[in-house]
């Protein structure tokens, strides 16, 4: 009788590939906890008392958009102060922090992981990007570090070669990613050791720069 070790290779070697298909989106590795913890003030923090970062996260979904200041969002906005489709997708994204990671996941009732975030996130904002996160780095238009615009991808290589991570940028060095299996939706620093190590670059998605008509009084 042959031996059924090739047959567990086989099979090990179809999983990896149909992940790889599937999301496109790298599990961030273990050991990246200061990046994870995103230590550090700014107007994007959920609270303004004394609140622990751990307890933000957690009732984060709930308590969101009253804790947020209304001058910083109006800096998202157009020329106009109209809301863009940046601005929206950047407010979905911020919705959604606390939400569990799911490998293959792009919805809210079944979590996300990273590039069905970004495409989920952009989805709400009318503008459909492709799934996984090395399609969406072909899909959008390189930018510089020093051009980055909040509602632009950034991308990342955490286990190999090419793209296999992604986040939508918020401005103030930080963007918003579904880092791993057992992690939620969560802040990181882009200037943070371990991302600058992976960094690979950013795009901007076609079309964040229309206003979001809705918003508009057309009466």
């Amino acid at each position: 009788m042959p031996e059924a070790r090739p047959v567990r290779v086989f099979v090990a070697g179809a999983l990896i590939t149909g992940a790889l298909t599937l999301g496109g989106c790298a599990s961030v590795p273990t050991g990246t906890a200061p990046e994870a913890n995103n230590a550090g003030n700014s107007w994007l923090d959920f609270n303004t008392d004394n609140t622990t970062q751990a307890e933000n996260t957690r009732t984060a979904p709930t308590h969101l958009n009253a804790k947020l200041p209304e001058t910083p969002l109006k800096s998202l906005a157009g020329n106009n102060g109209d809301r863009t489709a940046a601005t929206e997708a950047i407010i979905q994204a911020m919705s959604q922090l606390g939400t569990a990671y799911q490998w293959g996941g792009a919805s809210v009732g079944k979590g996300f992981d990273c590039s069905g975030l970004t495409s989920y996130v952009y989805q709400q904002a009318d503008i459909n990007l492709p799934r996984t996160a090395r399609d969406q780095y072909a899909f959008t238009a390189r930018v510089g570090k020093s051009q980055l615009k909040p509602g632009d991808l950034l991308f990342f290589k955490i286990r190999s070669r090419k793209i296999d991570h992604v986040g939508i940028y918020i401005g103030n060095d930080r963007f918003i990613h579904a880092p791993r299996k057992g992690e939620h939706v969560q802040y990181a620093k882009l200037n943070d050791a371990y991302w600058r190590r992976h960094f690979a670059g950013a795009g901007r998605v076609p079309g964040a720069s229309k206003l979001n008509l809705a918003d508009l009084d057309l009466q």
